[in-house]
């Protein structure tokens, strides 16, 4: 029933993941035939500025995804009113407090780092992008109670109706306001998951009640948790618009587009992978309740290895057809593209490794290791980028986002590996070693052939090149790989005759 349930979750947290991607990219493409590259740009920095604001939210509303479990696995089930709103009323009151001063501040900061001529419009679009994110924090509360609940599917359903609330709003509002039809079809959204989610908490929560009381002792209780976990949010909260701001100053928003939609691209698998390990964390902070220490390195192992699988397939297999991405999204190639498209790529496949590591720690509540990789990460980033854009400048400000970005999750596999006697050289294996071996010599080999001149403006023989390359290298290692088969083994017990 468990094993069931877990399938369930993830399936549909999969599912929505893969159906905001391709939302995302459809309005992308939308904005830059409507409005051009750099007013998309401009989007993509203000919507990153303002994120800011989500980190009134992001402790508090996860700490649900440890609390709720723990509550119920500990027999507090009567405590959980209690412990919602709380956590409903300490989001509201810092997410008020965080728009407010992001206003203030940004309102004057941001004619210092965009051009003169798009300043009006930005400010213009501020208060709507702000009053967006206000609502998304508060919508949060009950989606994470519906995470620490281990119904995870009823709230990726939620999202999917929200981002077709989003993709129909914005198709509709940006032919008629322009870039303002952006926010205005987000905000839409946001309200949406704010009343669906409390519909749905109302309705499986029998133990909830929304009331107006203030426990002070419940929010000592989360504080601590909440807090490390706001910490633990700062990197990816701030990263972006700090790198955008950078990339803005020294290389313009035509740029900071590209940045954005390979983010997006790849940022899709990421956060595929991220919904389908959320489903594992009311369970592993179950195991730990319940002192099950064995199963919480099963979990680790299995995890660890279906994740290098996972990250292959999503970060790395792209990088085989890069210039047919880039001809396909910019319908031009050049350096640029290629190389912000690789130092995500790279960065994001490294970053992916730590996961089991990481949501394990969530999960038995020890948070001191993601808080030491998250300020390497942000101290990192925040020293090297000036530096860059500074002394060499343009496009190679990417590597301040990238080259942190895997170097912090190296420090957590490390410490967890140390902490728990786990080898992640046995944990990977042979066969993955291989695999990986073999997919970097297929994107060698698809670099290098792309720069002779028959091929180089030829998309679809192109594709057919690189697909033909792909398919030959990676026949053998593909075939023998042990997690593979065993994925294949259990598709078939599961669905076959």
């Amino acid at each position: 029933m468990a094993k069931s349930k877990l399938l369930k979750n993830s399936s549909f947290s999969v599912l929505q993941m893969i159906i905001t991607a391709i939302v995302a990219l459809i309005l992308f493409k939308l904005m830059v035939s409507e409005l051009g590259l750099e007013i998309t740009g401009l989007w993509s920095y203000l919507s990153s500025l303002t994120a800011i604001t989500a980190f009134g939210s992001f402790g508090f509303s996860n700490s649900l995804l440890y609390y709720i479990p723990k509550y119920t696995a500990s027999k507090r089930q009567d405590q959980i009113s209690s412990l919602v709103n709380t956590t409903f009323y300490s989001i509201f009151g810092l997410t008020s407090l965080l728009c407010l001063l992001a206003y203030l501040i940004f309102h004057f900061t941001i004619p210092f780092t965009i051009n003169a001529s798009i300043v009006p419009l930005a400010n213009k679009l501020l208060p709507v992008v702000l009053a967006s994110f206000f609502f998304s924090g508060l919508s949060s509360t009950f989606l994470s109670v519906l995470d620490g609940m281990i119904l995870m599917h009823i709230r990726a359903k939620i999202n999917i109706a929200g981002t077709i609330i989003f993709l129909i709003a914005g198709f509709v509002l940006i032919r008629q306001f322009g870039i303002m039809g952006v926010p205005l079809a987000q905000l839409c959204q946001n309200v949406f998951l704010l009343l669906a989610g409390f519909f749905y908490v109302k309705k499986h929560q029998p133990h909830y009640h929304f009331s107006l009381r203030f426990s002070r002792s419940t929010f000592r209780e989360i504080f601590k948790y909440g807090f490390n976990f706001q910490l633990i949010s700062v990197t990816q909260i701030l990263a972006e618009p700090y790198i955008k701001s950078m990339l803005t100053k020294y290389a313009g928003t035509a740029n900071v587009a590209i940045f954005d939609i390979c983010q997006k691209i790849f940022g899709a698998g990421r956060g595929l992978i991220i919904s389908a390990n959320q489903t594992i964390v009311p369970h592993i902070t179950v195991f730990k309740t319940l002192d099950h220490h064995t199963r919480l390195i099963t979990f680790y192992k299995t995890n660890f290895r279906v994740i290098l699988l996972l990250g292959a397939i999503l970060f790395l297999a792209p990088l085989a057809f890069f210039n047919t991405l880039n001809l396909a999204l910019f319908h031009s190639t050049g350096f640029n593209y290629t190389f912000i498209l690789f130092n995500i790529s790279i960065a994001l496949f490294i970053n992916a490794l730590a996961f089991p590591a990481h949501f394990q720690y969530l999960g038995i509540g020890k948070l001191k290791w993601l808080v030491i990789n998250n300020s390497v990460t942000a101290l990192i980033m925040l020293i090297s980028a000036p530096l860059i854009g500074h002394f060499i400048g343009g496009v190679y400000i990417v590597m301040a986002w990238s080259v942190p970005t895997l170097i912090g999750p190296v420090i957590l596999m490390m410490a967890y590996s140390l902490e728990y006697h786990v080898s992640t050289i046995k944990t990977l294996g042979k066969d993955m070693l291989i695999l990986l071996v073999a997919l970097a010599l297929v994107i060698c080999i698809n670099y290098n052939l792309t720069g002779h001149g028959y091929f180089k403006n030829s998309p679809v023989t192109l594709f057919c090149l690189h697909l033909a390359v792909f398919a030959g290298v990676l026949a053998y290692p593909v075939f023998t790989n042990i997690t593979i088969k065993k994925i294949a083994t259990r598709i078939r017990r599961r669905y076959g005759k």
